[in-house]
């Protein structure tokens, strides 16, 4: 949770937020971006490359993926992971 403070819910907002700049991470359990069953290596993919190449013809063009430390990945995945359901 810490990490996606620090380096995503300024873009993509916090739970509390009403409308994020960008996809929220709870898509990923709803939305266009939805994955069955929330698929880690698919969140991860989102992260590390951008959802452009992770959803092939969703969604606008993606922007430059933040770059994140292996470790900050999988952080950053647990915590989306958390998120379903919410």
């Amino acid at each position: 949770k810490k990490v996606y403070e620090a380096r995503c819910a300024m873009c993509h907002g916090t739970l509390a937020a009403k409308k994020p700049v960008l996809p929220s991470a709870t898509d990923f359990f709803k939305g266009q971006y939805k994955l069955t069953g929330g698929d880690a290596k698919k969140i991860e993919k989102v992260i590390k490359e951008g959802a452009a190449k992770a959803f092939p013809g969703k969604g606008s063009p993606a922007m430059a993926p933040v770059a994140l430390a292996d470790k900050e990945r999988a952080d950053v995945t647990a915590f989306i992971k958390t998120l379903k359901g919410k």
